[in-house]
């Protein structure tokens, strides 16, 4: 499991969901401050399209309070993570071309 934190927002990634809640102080009861979360929503595994999307749900959360260098940092990140996924591809296609693997049907 890996989790994420940008500013009051925690991105949690396991095996079968990403998971986005926003942190915040609130009070208990009796008026005492506590730490509090608030679930915002799962998103898919996927990692370009699961980050994207909860990139998405913090801006519609709290679009005033999200620092503009914080989105293009998340962007610059979700852009590499594209990138190797691009790479890992490629090399498992040009793997599989050289027959060095039994292909499917064959």
């Amino acid at each position: 499991m890996a989790k994420i934190n940008i500013n009051d927002y925690t991105i949690t990634i396991d095996q079968y969901n990403l998971k986005l809640d926003y942190n915040y102080k609130g009070e208990d009861k009796d008026g005492n401050e506590k730490d509090a979360t608030k679930f915002i929503g799962y998103y898919t595994t996927n990692l370009p399209k699961g980050l994207n999307l909860a990139i998405k749900g913090i801006q519609k959360h709290h679009l005033s309070e999200l620092d503009d260098s914080v989105v293009e940092t998340l962007e610059g990140a979700i852009e590499a993570i594209e990138l190797q996924q691009e790479d890992v591809t490629s090399w498992i296609e040009r793997e599989l071309g050289n027959n060095n693997y039994v292909k499917k049907g064959e």
